[in-house]
């Protein structure tokens, strides 16, 4: 059906069990996308023959709602001059309105509008973790769950907007040296090619840097629905139940990108290739910590490193730097500032398509085989317990 140019639609809660007399009641879950705040949709996909986005095995299952919800990414749903003029954040904006419209209109479907939990992956990981840091989410939902991303992570919040957005300018051929001039040319330009103009060039960055630098769209500091560093933003969380996820090779995807020799059997991953890869993610500490942390990831390899633990490490290290550590911190803060709500980790444990030097059944919590970056996490979590956090570890 045709539908209004500033209408974002949102999939009907699915509930499919044949209950009777109808369900009411019902715990509500609204779910949030991924795919790096610059692509995605909650429709439902087929991959590798499963179904992506389908709520109706989880409704049936569990007994309870699914809503899927669509967001603006790109350009049209971040892209931001730092403040009033373009701020930015239209992605999480969404996100509050369906959150919203499901809190208000639930009821009629059979759901408990006092028992929504709101979940995604990602970057719909991520921006659970904004919503839960906004102060217009106080009352809106009554638990959360991170799969693979938080407000902290390093790809999740955009620290410099406006050189972004010169940038995008440029490309839709907004020449105009004044900022304002600039940014009133940006909001005439068509849709369309400004949604274009946002995409990344892979091999711009991939000789330059780590894949992650070119995750550049993202939500901001606007002063108002992120009105501060999310790292100072907790206390408004303290109402919400949090439950965060890390798969043990969430990085690898970055990894496979960033050090292509991983997922070769024929080629040797080196010792500089790995100092290359923390060059790249520590830049902006200096070259102590270049070196500080490749004795951290090495101290296990020995004088003779396999070279099967040598591509782990790579995973390791992104893994830890993109989803791991961000996740524990957000959970720290979480802890620190709540007195009733309920403070959960998942450690999962798998083992990627291809990658033959992964181990997938491994408790990396007390193996004394496990590389000592993660028994180091380990240690963190054991600090983390005294603050209501509970660990939970689920094995493939």
């Amino acid at each position: 059906k045709p539908r209004a140019r500033n209408c974002i639609p949102l999939n009907e809660p699915s509930h499919v069990r044949s209950l009777s007399p109808v369900s009411t009641n019902l715990p509500v879950m609204v779910y949030l996308f991924g795919g790096a705040f610059l692509l995605g949709a909650s429709n439902d996909v087929e991959v590798f023959g499963e179904s992506l986005y389908d709520g109706k095995e989880m409704a049936d299952r569990g007994g309870v709602i699914v809503v899927t919800v669509n967001y603006r990414v790109g350009t049209l749903g971040f892209l931001s001059s730092g403040d009033e003029r373009l701020p930015g954040n239209y992605g999480l904006w969404d996100q509050h309105a369906a959150i919203s419209w499901v809190r208000r209109n639930i009821r009629a479907f059979g759901g408990n509008p006092d028992n929504i939990t709101i979940f995604g992956q990602s970057a719909g990981a991520a921006s659970v973790n904004f919503q839960m840091l906004s102060p217009y989410s106080k009352g809106l939902f009554r638990r959360a769950i991170c799969q693979g991303g938080v407000a902290l992570s390093p790809w999740a919040l955009q620290k410099s907007p406006m050189v972004l957005t010169k940038k995008i300018a440029r490309k839709v051929n907004c020449w105009q040296t004044e900022e304002d001039n600039m940014l009133a040319c940006l909001k005439i330009v068509d849709p369309i090619k400004l949604t274009m103009a946002g995409k990344i060039n892979l091999g711009s960055v991939l000789c330059s840097g780590p894949v992650m630098d070119l995750l550049q769209l993202a939500p901001v500091v606007d002063g108002d629905f992120i009105p501060d560093d999310p790292g100072k933003l907790f206390h408004n969380a303290a109402q919400f139940d949090y439950l965060a996820g890390v798969n043990s090779m969430d990085g690898h995807i970055f990894a496979g990108i960033d050090v292509p020799s991983i997922n070769n059997m024929k080629e040797t991953t080196t010792a500089d290739q790995v100092k290359g890869l923390l060059t790249g993610l520590t830049k902006e500490k200096g070259d102590a910590a270049i070196s500080s942390a490749f004795d951290v990831y090495s101290v296990h390899w020995g004088l003779a490193p396999d070279p099967a633990i040598v591509k782990k490490t790579v995973a390791d290290i992104e893994t830890d730097f993109l989803f791991l550590v961000p996740t524990q911190i957000a959970l720290q803060l979480h802890a620190n500032n709540t007195r009733s709500a309920v403070t959960l980790l998942i450690h999962y444990c798998r083992r990627p398509a291809g990658a033959v030097w992964v181990r997938s059944e491994q408790n990396l919590y007390t193996d004394p085989g496990v590389p000592a970056p993660l028994r180091l996490h380990d240690r963190l979590l054991d600090q983390l317990r005294p603050h209501r956090l509970q660990k939970a570890e689920m094995r493939s």
